[in-house]
């Protein structure tokens, strides 16, 4: 009887400071991806997601980023977007000796378009094994909001090797 009776106590006691607990951004996802399923130079491994009022960012952790020619897609929609067949994409590519690219589209229906958008940026952390991808929120117009996203990385005008996907929430 005094065994149940703690184990009520215990059990009541975590529920109640759990429940204390405060809660997670909603802003903030992260994304693992299992180690090896495909090439570690194209490897995602982990990715965390932020969407804020200020920007839409996806920081990404490969296996074993390398100094050569790579190119990450980072493609995004809120829940109305996605029912209209609309989507933004990113397109990041680093090329062997450091030559950088970064390209926003915004889809609709089956029309691509590609936009200006001051802020937009890639930036590449070889010592870290690390990618960051950064939309203002300002260039999105319409597209604020939650966001589906996923991240692929590959060689450019190939196939991409690996992909993650995740859903954010943006929060005000």
């Amino acid at each position: 009887m005094a065994t149940a009776m703690r184990a009520l106590i215990l059990g009541a006691s975590s529920a109640l400071v759990l429940g204390l607990a405060p809660p997670t951004s909603a802003a903030d996802a992260t994304r693992t991806d299992p180690r090896g399923d495909a090439a570690a130079k194209y490897d995602l491994l982990s990715g965390k997601y932020v969407n804020s009022a200020q920007a839409f960012s996806v920081n990404a952790k490969v296996a074993n980023l390398q100094n050569v020619t790579t190119q990450v897609r980072v493609s995004f929609a809120t829940p109305a977007m996605k029912r209209r067949n609309s989507q933004f994409e990113v397109y990041a590519k680093r090329a062997r000796g450091g030559a950088r690219t970064k390209v926003l589209y915004s889809r609709s229906g089956g029309t691509w378009d590609r936009l200006n958008c001051s802020g937009l940026r890639a930036t590449w952390k070889l010592d870290q094994d690390r990618f960051v991808v950064r939309v203002p929120q300002a260039c999105l117009g319409e597209g604020v909001g939650k966001q589906t996203a996923y991240t692929s990385i590959g060689l450019p005008n190939r196939e991409f090797a690996d992909t993650l996907t995740r859903t954010v929430v943006r929060y005000r």
